[in-house]
């Protein structure tokens, strides 16, 4: 794995007419919360979700997820803000839906990532170049540079 070069917050999304105040991940055991299949449960939240405390409804995309959230048949999604941004910019599905989802106020946690490359010589000279010519805050201006310019409203 590469050195870190982008870091986001890891959030909930809400229904701007059903805001949820929480403090710690046992406030949200009333509540039912999408998430997308494959993704990492945050680890705060995942002794509640083995012991069934959590109710998690699994879907294939956030987008699907963020549709589940804006015709009420979850109370709160997981999601990376980065995306939540995005696809309620872009997506055509959610366009009649943008006006009622928001970001949760209270974090999940932040995520970091990395750039994976397989165990081989050839790829661990490209790790060492990558990692010399990689930097974070140019990462995240590429990032904030393509929201703009392709997550324009419609």
């Amino acid at each position: 794995m590469s050195k870190i070069i982008y870091q986001t917050p890891w959030v909930l999304a809400e229904r701007k007419d059903k805001v949820i105040s929480w403090q710690k991940p046992k406030d949200l055991t009333p509540y039912k919360i999408g998430t997308v299949t494959g993704y990492d449960i945050a680890p705060s939240f995942k002794d509640l979700y083995k012991s069934n405390k959590l109710k998690l409804e699994f879907t294939s995309s956030d987008e699907l997820n963020l549709l589940k959230l804006a015709t009420k048949r979850v109370d709160l999604i997981f999601i990376e803000a980065g995306m939540f941004q995005f696809l309620t910019k872009t997506s055509p599905k959610l366009k009649e839906h943008r006006e009622v989802l928001q970001i949760n106020k209270k974090i999940v946690q932040m995520d970091q990532y990395g750039l994976a490359f397989k165990k081989s010589p050839q790829a661990l000279k490209y790790l060492e170049i990558f990692n010399q010519v990689a930097q974070e805050e140019e990462f995240n201006n590429f990032i904030q540079t393509y929201f703009r310019r392709y997550a324009a409203p419609f």
